[in-house]
């Protein structure tokens, strides 16, 4: 299935943000994602250099494996079936669940 978008698709209501806590798998760094930040720009802020195009969940780019933990998923990308498998997220949307340790493939 292919789908364009120009305009974001998700509306999100940023008051329902919970902070959570990301590990960079490749080094065992954690990082802590407020609510009032996206865990694409904690990650950026950090130095972290993910590629992102859109940054607002219409192209895939800034799609992240997870190794653990389980994803807020947030995006329209990926398929319902992908979702329920947990193996990737969209950082530029998609959170990790609240008092959970996100550890993702980066």
């Amino acid at each position: 299935m292919r789908r364009e978008s120009f305009t974001p698709t998700t509306l999100i209501d940023p008051s329902k943000n919970k902070a959570f806590t990301v590990v960079k798998n490749s080094t065992g760094k954690e990082f802590k994602v407020p609510a009032n930040m996206t865990l694409l720009e904690t990650l950026e802020a950090a130095g972290e250099d993910l590629y992102a195009e859109c940054r607002e969940d219409i192209c895939g780019t800034c799609e992240v494996g997870i190794i653990s933990g389980e994803a807020e998923h947030r995006d329209v990308i990926l398929s319902e079936k992908e979702r329920k498998s947990n193996n990737s997220l969209m950082a530029c949307v998609s959170r990790g669940r609240c008092g959970q340790k996100l550890v993702l493939d980066i």
